[in-house]
């Protein structure tokens, strides 16, 4: 039965301290902090060192302050400080200039826009699993990072990031993320000559500098190719002129490689850690892609007929979804009675929210069946947002989503991933929740690799060392780890 918003006043959550506030939870365990608030209250108070904050937890509140109350909001704490990486890219901008980007940038992220990208998604997939061998050690999250960097650097911008550029984003990213969390908090810290700091402002260098580097590469290329680099560079505007400066063509670029890395990669770690240990998801995920996809290259008609694979997708997306939003008013807004005035910073959570057992099971549990249509056509508006909703929703969900299926279907039709060993996995709180190291051992599915796969050099991990073949698959319980 799902529970009726019954706000009657404001709480405030546990453990303010004197000048911090609540930024020190923030900081170390949000997960905790988020998913716990709602038993607080439906509107929550947070003080960051001398800034008022508004958690909003029930759902009702959520889908109100974005759907309804979206012309009174600009985005909240924290996104200013993803200026220094994004510069004017969507994700860091809002107000009439949001809105002009994502008129110029929907075209982009229409289901045939997306249906386009689904063969270079597969080849990719196909490339990066024919390179691992049987009983090799790998960590799934590093190597998820890197499928979803390649697919979406080749698709969306027809670029060939170098192993190396790769590792060094994958480094990058969360040092970037960290900082942005710590600095949104107590923005001061910017100013210190600290070495977090300078590690956050060369992060944040080394990514816009590789990046730009390709760029100016595709600049120079007479080939056509049909992405978005070169939809962007053929903008002009009514005089014939560039519709966009060098410069804010590079923070959409930017910012679609950082948006297509982190939290992408992270979900398809979590999807393979998932199936490791439930066996029966994971042979309904093998009879239906066999079923389905069987030795083909997987292609847009396949996707509809996906139907559990998805299902298990969805799942993983509500368990380890982002885990802070902000909002901030630009004139008084009103909730249940309750006047806030101009200026006022609100933020949601959407970790929190999947993670509230008044709107889900067993919230904890990963259950592909929570979201059978019986079962799930009665969740509330709000209460499973893993990219946002309203005026400021993520662009590119339809287009996530159709990687991450696309990229497990071409994994399960070859392998099977079983765990090293059984220490728990450590859930890091970046831009979503993603698994801090995950080693897998890759078994091959009988008559599934070819002889050369076969033949190939086993016992190697991704990093050259020697790697142990384990049979069966280990438990690693990560519900109540976070950082």
């Amino acid at each position: 039965m799902v529970t009726p918003l019954t706000v009657a006043k404001i709480t405030e959550a546990p453990g303010r301290l004197p000048w911090l506030g609540h930024g020190l939870p923030l900081l170390r365990k949000p997960l905790e902090l988020f998913s716990s608030l709602h038993s607080r209250g439906d509107i929550v108070e947070l003080r960051l060192g001398r800034v008022k904050a508004f958690v909003l937890t029930h759902p009702s509140l959520i889908d109100q302050l974005l759907r309804e109350s979206h012309g009174a909001l600009v985005k909240g704490l924290g996104y200013s400080e993803t200026g220094a990486l994004l510069g004017s890219g969507l994700i860091a901008v809002d107000g009439p200039y949001h809105r002009q980007q994502r008129g110029l940038l929907n075209p982009l992220f229409t289901r045939p826009a997306t249906e386009h990208h689904i063969p270079v998604f597969a080849s990719v997939a196909t490339e990066a699993t024919n390179a691992w061998q049987p009983g090799q050690v790998l960590d799934f999250n590093s190597e998820m990072k890197r499928v979803a960097t390649m697919a979406m650097t080749r698709s969306l911008c027809s670029l060939s990031l170098t192993r190396p550029e790769m590792d060094d984003l994958h480094k990058a990213l969360p040092v970037i993320f960290k900082g942005t969390v710590r600095i949104g908090a107590f923005p001061w810290l910017l100013k210190l000559p600290l070495p977090s700091t300078r590690r956050y402002l060369a992060a944040i260098r080394k990514v816009r500098d590789t990046v730009n580097s390709h760029v100016t590469t595709r600049k120079r290329d007479d080939d056509e190719h049909h992405d978005m680099l070169s939809h962007l560079l053929g903008l002009r505007n009514a005089d014939g002129g560039e519709t966009l400066t060098a410069e804010q063509i590079l923070d959409e670029v930017v910012t679609a490689v950082v948006a297509g890395t982190e939290s992408p990669g992270g979900a398809l770690a979590w999807v393979f850690h998932h199936l490791a240990h439930d066996a029966r998801a994971e042979q309904q995920v093998i009879d239906e892609v066999d079923a389905v996809v069987g030795d083909q290259p997987v292609s847009a008609s396949h996707l509809p007929r996906l139907v559990y694979t998805q299902r298990v997708m969805t799942e993983v997306l509500r368990m380890y979804s982002p885990w802070v939003f902000t909002r901030r008013s630009t004139c008084p807004v009103t909730f249940q009675g309750i006047d806030f005035p101009a200026d006022t910073e609100f933020i949601f959570s959407p970790y929190g929210v999947h993670h509230d057992a008044r709107f889900h099971h067993e919230p904890f549990v990963f259950d592909p069946d929570r979201w059978l249509p019986d079962r799930a056509k009665d969740l509330p508006h709000g209460a499973y947002i893993p990219f946002s909703t309203g005026h400021y929703r993520c662009i590119g969900g339809s287009i996530t989503l159709t990687h991450a299926i696309v990229t497990i279907a071409t994994v399960i039709s070859r392998w099977q991933l079983r765990h090293l060993d059984d220490v728990p996995v450590r859930m890091v709180a970046s831009g979503a929740v993603h698994p801090h190291r995950l080693l897998m051992v890759a078994h091959p599915r009988a008559g599934r690799l070819t002889g050369q796969q076969l033949d190939g050099s086993a016992g190697k991990d991704t990093h050259g060392t020697d790697s142990h073949v384990i049979q069966g698959g280990a438990r690693a319980d990560s519900r109540h780890e976070s950082s």
